[in-house]
């Protein structure tokens, strides 16, 4: 760029009236908005147009070699379009070489014949394409026309280059805001969310119970937390192996991910053990216990489906706890009121418990007590208790 810049000041031909300022001012603006890089070359076509003595101004894209229509004035659309399509042109030409390339009377040239019809359609007489140059690669490409076959002089050139390397260099730099704006944003995911299931993590999890129960209280609805852990999930870790472990998990979490409802939150706790949030439930307690009781039963029924792994047919199971509130409870407490829901489950089923990994609290029996007010929290197991 600060060649052109010389150049432009060495300059010896008669100048034009439309001092550069201005174009360079516009597309500052643009630069130091939310820009993206195709509203910067759109910015360039109209200032440039204004800068340089032409009839009309197009601007292309390069992406990996490859020219990409952008923009142009009305009436030269469909040449540029036909630049993109063959590939072929002066755009094509001035990108892969990362030079300007000039042409004076546009019928008169046989470098691009399948190009002659459409430019005579357009009334084009002088046609000049500038690359967009940064860091050794062409960004995009200007070019500028000119109905009536003509001359360029060297202060237009030069004018077209400075605008075209001014606006490379905006395009160069919006590209490493993205790429570190992208790199955040996996940095951000990594750290709260489950590499293997793509799932929230324990930690993001816990942000969006405390959340959900503070929207709860305030609009005056429920929230229930259910607890799935896979059954005899050990089994298949020492007889099949971890990979093949993982591949269980992650089709375990795409089936919980189909089960529930949309809004509703899915996370990976620990090993093998997943929860789901369901926010903004409305109903009387039994209409409560009768929707977390067919959600259940839809978990149950996705999971159970068989899978075939290394050529062998799984089953698996799960067992489930749940707990519904519209308090203020913290994260540990409502997880802790879905093991112990699953504890007692499991007893009634006549299963021993061998682990309860997610809980810190001991379990306690249920204690029925009929159907108690919208101000209790309760664990859904068939009756209603105080929490």
């Amino acid at each position: 760029m600060h060649d052109s810049l010389a150049a432009l000041e060495s300059a010896a031909s008669p100048r034009p009236s439309v001092d550069l300022a201005v174009p360079l001012a516009r597309l500052a603006r643009t630069a130091v908005g939310e820009f993206t890089a195709d509203d910067m070359l759109r910015e360039l076509c109209q200032v440039a147009g204004g800068a340089v003595e032409v009839d009309g101004a197009g601007v292309m894209r390069v992406d990996a070699g490859t020219v990409r229509f952008v923009h142009a004035d009305r009436g030269l659309v469909a040449g540029e379009l036909m630049q993109e399509e063959l590939q072929r042109g002066p755009c094509r030409d001035s990108a892969s070489r990362l030079a300007t390339v000039v042409v004076e009377d546009a019928a008169a040239t046989d470098r691009w014949p399948e190009l002659a019809g459409s430019w005579r359609r357009a009334g084009l007489g002088a046609i000049v394409a500038v690359p967009l140059l940064a860091r050794g690669r062409a960004w995009g490409v200007l070019e500028l026309y000119r109905s009536a076959s003509s001359s360029w002089t060297e202060w237009e050139l030069t004018a077209a280059r400075v605008l075209a390397d001014v606006t490379a260099s905006y395009l160069a730099m919006a590209a490493d805001r993205d790429r570190a704006r992208t790199l955040r944003h996996e940095l951000e995911h990594r750290a709260t969310h489950d590499d293997l299931t793509g799932l929230p993590n324990r930690a993001l999890l816990v942000d969006r119970v405390e959340h959900a129960v503070l929207t709860a209280e305030r609009h005056e609805t429920a929230v229930a937390l259910l607890l799935v852990d896979v059954d005899s999930f050990k089994d298949v870790n020492d007889t099949m192996g971890h990979d093949a472990g993982d591949v269980v998990l992650a089709e375990i979490a795409r089936r919980l991910r189909d089960a529930v409802r949309e809004n509703d939150t899915l996370a990976r706790l620990s090993g093998d053990e997943f929860v789901v949030v369901c926010e903004d439930l409305r109903g009387t307690p039994i209409e409560m216990d009768r929707w977390v009781d067919l959600l259940r039963r839809r978990i149950e029924a996705a999971v159970q489906r068989p899978l075939r792994i290394a050529g062998q047919e799984l089953v698996i199971s799960v067992n489930l706890g749940a707990t519904v509130t519209s308090r203020r409870r913290s994260a540990k407490y409502l997880i802790g009121a879905a093991d112990r829901d699953m504890y007692v489950a499991r007893q009634r089923a006549g299963a021993t418990p061998t682990r309860r990994a997610s809980s810190e609290v001991p379990p306690a029996p249920v204690e029925p007590c009929g159907e108690q007010a919208w101000g209790s929290d309760r664990v859904v197991a068939g009756e209603w208790r105080r929490i």
